[in-house]
C-alpha cells in the first residue's frame, strides 16, 4: 500500500494539486490533504488515490515513485 510520502511525490511528478487528485480519485479535497499529511484515511481511499495517480502516469515502486515510461 502507498504511503503519504509516495502520494505527495507522485503529485509532484505530475504537477497536480490536491484538488486535481481529489477530482480524479472521486474523493474530497480535505481527504487528499489528510492523506498527504499522514493522517488517517481508509485503505479503500488510498487505493483510489493510487489508482488515479497511476492512471495519470506514475508507477509506485518499493519506497518510492517514478514516472512510467512512455512507449
Amino acid at each position: 500500500m502507498v504511503d503519504h510520502k509516495q502520494i505527495r511525490a507522485a503529485m509532484g511528478l505530475l504537477g497536480w494539486e490536491g484538488k486535481e487528485l481529489a477530482e480524479r480519485a472521486g474523493v474530497r479535497p480535505n481527504t487528499v490533504s489528510r492523506a498527504i499529511n499522514g493522517g488517517d484515511v481508509l485503505v479503500s481511499t488510498l487505493r483510489k488515490l493510487q489508482q488515479a495517480l497511476e492512471e495519470g502516469g506514475v508507477e509506485f515502486i518499493p519506497g518510492g515513485v517514478r514516472l512510467r515510461q512512455r512507449e
